[in-house]
């Protein structure tokens, strides 16, 4: 009988498949972790947007803040929403995407019209990472009130098909 000093074709065989395995669970884990967290800003500008809802239900459907100082055609509402716990806070970061501010925007010849609201959406403004930020567009697509993608976007919010940067206004059209 040999004694041979070393490892056996099957030997390595098996100690590779083994090392292949962990690896791919490793990225597989990788990536679940990130659809997590894409799942959490996701979840945060959801929260934002009905915080948004809430505050001017609560408001008797006013959508602009008659006690603001800020001119007409924009109703600020990061504040009110904090204010009122609507939100934890603004600027709100979630991992590595912060949302920085939500604002309504007004007629600003008539600010209680409230029949061409289609043309004044909620603004969302995010900032992080260009992937995650992509992910998040791809998360909305499906949304009902997502506005972003579509060729009559209103100005001044992000178009997801021409998409790039880490900054990016997320537009909703207003369900009250």
């Amino acid at each position: 009988m040999y004694k041979t000093k070393g490892f056996s074709l099957i030997e390595l065989s098996i100690v590779i498949a083994i090392m292949a395995v962990l690896a791919g669970g490793a990225m597989a884990g990788k990536g679940f972790m990130n659809a997590a967290k894409i799942t959490q800003v996701a979840s945060a500008v959801e929260t934002t947007r009905v915080g948004v809802e809430t505050l001017v239900a609560r408001r008797g459907g006013q959508w602009f803040n008659s006690n603001s100082n800020i001119p007409s055609a924009f109703s600020v509402l990061w504040k009110d929403l904090v204010e009122r716990e609507l939100v934890p806070q603004m600027p709100w970061r979630i991992g590595d995407v912060q949302i920085r501010w939500v604002v309504a925007r007004q007629n600003p010849k008539d600010p209680v019209d409230t029949q061409n609201l289609e043309k004044y959406p909620i603004r969302i403004r995010v900032e992080g990472p260009e992937l995650a930020l992509q992910s998040l567009f791809e998360r909305y697509e499906s949304h009902p009130l997502f506005w972003n993608d579509d060729k009559d976007t209103p100005s001044g919010c992000t178009r997801s098909h021409k998409f790039s940067g880490t900054k990016a206004i997320l537009c909703f059209q207003r369900s009250l």
